[in-house]
């Protein structure tokens, strides 16, 4: 099975599964290649997905490019003094045309259902002007928190941290994990200096034209599933 999400012009692939017993068998392939087929439909021009070093070859098969590499991390909460930021809700429209610049692609509806189910680990922090400065979204599990997409407009490492601290402050005293573009200086400073350590390293790769995806933008992904 695969999840396929149609962030129009950009498609994403996340979480091909085949049971133990049954892969190499081709599965993954005609899994990840129905996926591609229901994107095309759905109208998006491009798609994407995180790939681990063994299923690299699988997707270069199919057609897929590198095109970055990625870092997921896990930590813990912090508790401490709350840094100044603001609800999420209160900037949604702005948050959500950051983030079609940023990725190139229409998550609107996806913030908007993130914010509904997790209002209070959703925040927002805006310049002197009240300008959005950045967003960020935690959503809490049974068992692991994952934070993410988190935009700091620029790449504005002030604004990340600030973002960040906001986050885990808000999030159950549980593990926390999250994805992002290893290239990003405000996004790896902002999670290592926080003690969050490296589990995985995939590979963004796409099938399809290159889209402008501001990864220096980027604190957070969405996360290996959804982009």
């Amino acid at each position: 099975m695969t999840f396929a999400f149609p962030w129009h012009p950009v498609g994403w692939i996340g979480s091909v599964l085949t049971l133990p017993d049954h892969r190499g068998h081709g599965i993954g392939q005609a899994v990840t290649e129905a996926g591609i087929e229901a994107l095309g439909t759905a109208g998006c021009e491009t798609v994407k997905l995180y790939a681990t070093p063994k299923a690299q070859p699988l997707y270069e098969r199919i057609g897929f490019t590198g095109e970055a590499a990625f870092t997921v991390a896990r930590g813990g909460a912090r508790r401490g003094r709350d840094p100044d930021v603001d609800p999420l809700a209160d900037h949604l429209d702005a948050a959500q045309e950051l983030d079609r610049g940023v990725f190139a692609a229409d998550r609107s509806a996806f913030l908007a259902s993130k914010l509904e189910r997790f209002p209070d680990a959703s925040v927002a922090v805006t310049t002197d002007d009240g300008e959005l400065a950045g967003y960020g979204i935690a959503r809490p599990g049974p068992t692991v928190t994952e934070i993410g997409p988190v935009v700091a407009r620029g790449g504005d490492a002030n604004v990340a941290q600030r973002l960040v601290d906001g986050l885990l402050t808000r999030v159950p005293d549980q593990d926390v994990e999250v994805t992002y573009p290893r290239e990003g200086w405000a996004a790896s400073s902002s999670w290592s200096c926080r003690g969050f350590v490296s589990i995985d390293e995939p590979l963004q790769m796409r099938l399809g034209p290159a889209t402008e995806e501001h990864r220096d933008a980027i604190v957070a992904a969405g996360g290996q599933d959804v982009g």
